[in-house]
């Protein structure tokens, strides 16, 4: 697979001298950073001079085998000084790349600033390529948190391909409320295929066409069952059957404030499916009681009624920070753990049995494996099982965050999860779809590339979702844009069946900057996106006149339409579901 770099442009020029008025909060000399590895066979570092730079000194890291995550191999420090949530950040360094095994031959580096804790909570994670010469990046943003001095950890990941880069002149200035992101100094990013004109954009069209809409006829009846002769009827896509969706918080949406109310008036007009985020994980299930358990299960009921599917998410998050205490409590007794996932999992499909249209079954199994190192990975297709037997209808999934990550490069990470699939299936798990996790901050999977990792992940025999998509950046451009890109590829490819956002309102968002509505529901680009093409360029609408035995032809998305007429003086409304399978139907007023 050819490898593409993200390509970055220094918007205003950053000069060596950085803006006025900044708190550092890194050190200066590259001595405050401590370089971090599994040891000298993975990756060497060490401090070397610079000549005609704004810095004297830079690290020379020297990558030796690819580790399976890209933090394996990295540089970090502390922040110097307290920073308050909301003040504005500007992270600045320099890059070059002297050797690499890259195919593009190139190299790579990824800049976080986390909170210094077990939860590494991000407000920035950037990755960038490098060429031979030095090249400057500059990017403000946004600090999520409240840290005391020492609070915030600066870390420079270079666990990628073998390669050697050198990274100098690394500075972060902390401008508090006194400056906005946009007064800065940027590099923008951009991405091969984000042109208008870019080939893969006219065949994706072309496959839309193809593979989301048909020819549909419906015949017209009154509910004697005489067809409806010459009757004019309006027909409008009410839901799509593609699975345009949201993760959603159930707190907001059972609250009674304006903010709620117009929660689910967002969902109920621009959504076709819908995940809880964190109702139905074991250890979030676990401690909330039957009142939390009643309220969740109940809110299943108001979706239906609106048409609106729902997925499980997630039965096994195997790994002891994901489970719940009932589970931690057992680690010295595998039969009994075993037992205890099992009930869990059937007592959890039971009671959404016949509801649910997925579930994850099983989450990110490469970086959580706690329980398969215990009871063996077979075990995994024991829990699919179990799964099926409480539920025959509902379908299962896989779901990683290996999918489209690492902007379409391998990885083991990516390797890994494909066998896992691969290891289900040859066992007879019934495994019926694919979740690919979807989270991008600066750098995102050029569209071609994105696309040749559909086909790979297709290529399974199986369903496959996009689960858990989100664009972390303050460069609303890139957001919108790409958002435009991968919605459009994903309805494009044969084998995707839903495409969800992992929350979409600022105000209940794990990553705020990643919302389509800010947080007083104007509508941001990315937002105005996803709406003009769920709702108007991949919508149909219109009008006709039955013909002398009541049927009606057009083409359409496939869906759920609302049909509509005036017969007898009496304003008539029916709904039908419309699909390549059902291109025929009829319909009773």
């Amino acid at each position: 697979m050819k490898s593409i770099v993200i390509f970055f442009t220094l918007l205003s020029s950053a000069s060596a001298a950085a803006p006025d008025g900044g708190l550092p909060l890194v050190p200066a000399e590259p001595a405050a950073f401590t370089f971090l590895s599994e040891g000298p066979k993975q990756a060497l570092a060490q401090v070397v001079p610079v000549a005609g730079r704004p810095f004297e000194k830079a690290w020379r890291v020297n990558t030796l085998t690819q580790p399976p995550d890209p933090w394996k191999v990295q540089l970090t420090t502390l922040s110097t000084a307290p920073v308050k949530r909301g003040d504005t950040l500007w992270a600045r360094f320099f890059l070059r790349c002297t050797a690499s095994r890259q195919e593009s031959g190139e190299g790579r580096l990824t800049l976080v600033f986390e909170t210094a804790d077990e939860k590494h909570d991000k407000s920035i994670d950037l990755t960038v390529g490098a060429t031979k010469e030095w090249k400057e990046f500059a990017f403000p943003f946004v600090c999520r948190h409240d840290l005391p001095a020492g609070g915030a950890q600066i870390a420079l990941r270079a666990g990628f391909r073998p390669q050697t880069i050198e990274i100098g002149g690394v500075e972060i200035l902390n401008f508090g409320n006194r400056r906005k992101l946009s007064e800065l100094p940027r590099t923008r990013a951009d991405y091969p295929g984000r042109e208008s004109d870019a080939p893969w954009r006219k065949a994706a069209l072309d496959r839309i066409e193809k593979i989301r809409k048909a020819d549909f006829r419906v015949q017209i009846k009154d509910p004697a069952g005489t067809p409806l002769a010459g009757a004019k009827v309006k027909y409008a896509l009410r839901r799509h059957g593609f699975g345009f969706g949201s993760a959603i918080d159930s707190s907001v949406l059972s609250g009674n404030g304006p903010d709620s109310k117009r929660y689910r008036e967002t969902i109920d007009t621009y959504f076709s499916r819908v995940v809880y985020e964190n109702e139905f994980k074991w250890h979030t299930w676990e401690r909330h009681g039957e009142a939390e358990h009643a309220r969740s299960l109940a809110s299943i009921d108001w979706f239906a009624g609106r048409g609106i599917a729902m997925r499980g998410h997630v039965l096994v998050w195997p790994s002891w920070q994901y489970l719940p205490q009932s589970a931690r409590d057992l680690r010295e007794q595998p039969d009994a753990l075993r037992r205890h996932v099992d009930q869990h999992i059937r007592d959890m499909v039971g009671r959404t049995r016949g509801r649910f249209t997925d579930w994850d079954v099983i989450n990110e199994p490469f970086a959580h494996h706690d329980l398969m190192d215990i009871l063996g990975k077979e075990v995994m297709v024991e829990w699919f099982k179990a799964a099926r037997e409480s539920d025959p209808d509902v379908k299962l999934f896989l779901n990683d965050y290996a999918g489209l990550a690492n902007e379409g490069l391998d990885s083991p990470h990516k390797d890994h999860f494909e066998k896992t699939a691969r290891f289900l299936l040859e066992k007879g798990a019934p495994i019926d779809g694919i979740g690919l996790q979807c989270h991008f901050g600066w750098s995102v999977t050029p569209p071609e590339l994105a696309l040749k990792e559909l086909d790979r992940w297709g290529a399974l025999g199986l369903e496959v979702q996009i689960t858990e998509f989100d664009i972390e950046t303050t460069d609303e451009e890139l957001q919108a844009d790409y958002t435009r890109d991968l919605l459009t590829l994903a309805f494009s490819h044969p084998s995707v069946t839903a495409i969800m956002i992992w929350g979409f309102w600022e105000g209940r968002h794990w990553k705020p900057d990643a919302a389509l509505w800010r947080r007083d529901w104007s509508i941001k680009p990315n937002g105005k996106v996803w709406t003009d093409l769920t709702t108007r360029e991949w919508h149909t609408a219109g009008e006709s006149v039955a013909d002398a035995d009541g049927w009606i032809s057009f083409r359409g998305f496939h869906g759920n339409y609302t049909l509509e007429t005036e017969e007898g003086g009496k304003h008539r409304k029916a709904e039908v579901e419309l699909d390549k399978s059902r291109p025929n139907s009829l319909v009773n007023f």
